[in-house]
């Protein structure tokens, strides 16, 4: 393999620091459960980070004079030409790193192209007939980023994809519970609509911020699926992969404990955006990094 010229080296410093900062500034829970990793496994999952962020403000926070879907279009010509090594360096940042994490790492082209598939699933707002609907929503747009996570944390067992697919969606129904309110002002109604039905709750009510009796026993009906999908994930966790997907197992406990606060406020969704404070976030994050090494004893 030939050697890379220092332009080539200074751009993918460039790049892994753009993707780093992109990373830490958004003040999402993955940036807390990522530090621990050794740093070059870092510097890859704040890239793969980077790239599902810059596609999800494609959608959500469009540029002005930007069309979100010839966007995604582009990234998708992008992924192609990281896929097979044409991409020329110093064409943008975010795809420089995505490019050095999959020639470090392999990533998969299924979960590269599948994110985008999710992305371009919200361009329009739409409704979700019934759970199968809302499962592949999840999939795309949350199964898929843990998938591509799996070889830049070093997994090797290939049933830890399907602990990343079961954890992901149960991050993405949590993250729908926790913002279903303000998604439903938006136009943007996640909850299956067979499930609005049964226990017939209007979509305006979900916007209105005052919930009945009926949403909340919907609101807790979604809940216990998503308790259900974090049990069956950590079902799934391959022994051999444990220590590998620690910062999974990090983002797990603090997503299921943002799900528990949500129940056990009988979804008070409206006043406030459930949260984990941060000094609860790092002992969420000892506990996982304390018991990793027990088991390892």
């Amino acid at each position: 393999m030939k050697a890379p010229t220092a332009r080539e080296e200074q751009l993918r410093a460039e790049a892994l620091r753009r993707c780093a900062q992109l990373t830490r500034a958004s003040g999402s829970n993955f940036y807390l459960a990522f530090l621990p990793l050794p740093p070059e496994r870092r510097d890859g999952i704040f890239c793969v980070y980077a790239y599902c962020r810059r596609l999800d403000d494609i959608v959500d926070e469009p540029e002005p004079g930007t069309d979100p879907r010839r966007e995604l279009d582009r990234w998708r010509e992008r992924v192609e030409r990281i896929l097979d090594g044409t991409l020329p360096p110093g064409e943008e940042p975010l795809a420089d790193g995505l490019s050095w994490t999959h020639r470090r790492f392999g990533l998969a082209a299924e979960d590269l192209h599948a994110i985008i598939d999710g992305m371009e699933m919200d361009l329009e707002p739409r409704r979700y007939a019934d759970d199968e609907e809302l499962a592949l929503y999840c999939r795309r747009v949350a199964g898929h980023v843990g998938c591509l996570c799996l070889p830049v944390f070093g997994c090797r067992d290939p049933r830890s994809r399907d602990h990343a697919m079961a954890l992901g969606h149960a991050f993405q129904l949590t993250n729908i519970l926790r913002d279903a309110g303000r998604d439903a002002a938006e136009g943007r109604v996640y909850l299956p609509q067979d499930e609005l039905a049964r226990f017939g709750v209007e979509e305006s009510q979900l916007a209105g911020g005052a919930p009945s009796p009926r949403l909340r026993a919907l609101l807790r009906h979604e809940g216990d699926k998503a308790l259900a999908l974090f049990q069956e994930a950590a079902a799934l966790l391959p022994a051999g992969d444990r220590a590998a997907l620690f910062s999974a197992s990090i983002m797990a406990a603090i997503y299921r404990r943002i799900l528990e606060r949500m129940r056990a406020t009988d979804f008070e969704i409206w006043s406030e955006r459930p949260n984990v404070p941060r000094h609860v976030k790092l002992l969420l994050a000892l506990g996982v990094l304390l018991r990793d090494r027990v088991l390892r004893l």
